[in-house]
């Protein structure tokens, strides 16, 4: 296999990582919503307002099961950026054997993927600590 073979096929894993990444927080967002939307339509109300969640028929555990998908979600896509930084590792080592490859990757690369990283974790974070501080508000 040539050099220019193994690093198609590292940029190829590199990419089915990216787009797992992409998938999983596609499908935490949808859990998500679905869970808000049910913890706020079991949610008591007076004269429309939500009143509180601990009477709720549904709390504590929707707010469990969304705690655990958060965590769970922030430890799926930390496992994708590990790999995909062992390919990355991969193409470094590739590069600095051969100058013709070199030119392929840019070098703006490893800022572009930590500002990636960065916004990707933000979410499942963001949402974790919201979910936190619903269930910290209603324990009072």
């Amino acid at each position: 296999m040539t050099d220019f073979e193994k690093f198609k096929e590292f940029r190829n894993e590199i990419t089915y990582e990216a787009n797992l990444i992409s998938q999983r927080v596609g499908w935490f967002i949808t859990s998500q919503s679905f869970l808000f939307g049910a913890l706020a339509l079991s949610a008591n109300r007076a004269n429309g307002q939500i009143e509180s969640f601990r009477g709720s028929l549904l709390f504590p555990e929707i707010p469990i099961v969304a705690i655990l998908i958060c965590l769970s979600s922030i430890l799926m896509i930390l496992a994708s950026f590990e790999r995909a930084g062992e390919f990355r590792d991969k193409i470094v080592t590739l590069t600095e054997k051969n100058a013709e490859l070199r030119d392929l990757v840019s070098q703006r690369a490893d800022f572009i993927a930590q500002l990636g990283r960065v916004l990707t974790l933000a979410v499942p974070i963001a949402v974790l600590i919201i979910w936190l501080s619903i269930v910290s508000e209603a324990a009072r």
